[in-house]
């Protein structure tokens, strides 16, 4: 009978890691700027709706615009599968270099960070005009963004 308590502990177990693979997607992008990559630039991801109780992410580009949604470390899961609202921002300090993560504080305090993306890509809590849907699998995002 003990070994039939660990048999089944471990299939429940192994079952909730089975769970998880199957169920995360992955989620990789590319913003550009009037066709061009748009790197430093911080990609928010956040539910269309808030009722549904899905996670939201914030990542940053590289130096050729693309970004990927990580695994959460412990639940290995990125975003589920629905709609999200997307926010796109890039502040510059006053020699126009985005300043690391560390610094935005003190040069937001200072009022030194200009938004170098149109509002209609970088405003918050939804206002943004970019959208997304998350699909079960692989999603490859790509934002062609315009300064006008």
């Amino acid at each position: 009978m003990p070994q039939l308590r660990y048999w089944i502990a471990a299939c429940l177990f192994l079952g909730s890691f089975v769970g998880c693979s199957s169920s995360s997607n992955s989620v990789k992008g590319l913003v550009t700027l009037d066709g061009k990559p748009l790197p430093g630039a911080r990609v928010s991801i956040e539910p269309a709706n808030p009722a549904e109780k899905l996670s939201g992410v914030i990542v940053a580009t590289t130096d050729t615009g693309e970004f990927v949604v990580a695994p959460h470390p412990s639940s290995g899961e990125t975003l589920k599968s629905g709609k999200y609202v997307v926010s796109v921002s890039r502040k510059v300090d006053p020699q126009g270099n985005v300043p690391p993560v560390e610094d935005y504080p003190q040069f937001e305090a200072a009022g030194q960070l200009r938004e170098m993306v149109p509002p209609k890509y970088s405003a918050p809590d939804g206002k943004s005009e970019l959208r997304a849907e998350i699909k079960p699998g692989k999603n490859e995002l790509k934002f062609d963004l315009t300064a006008k």
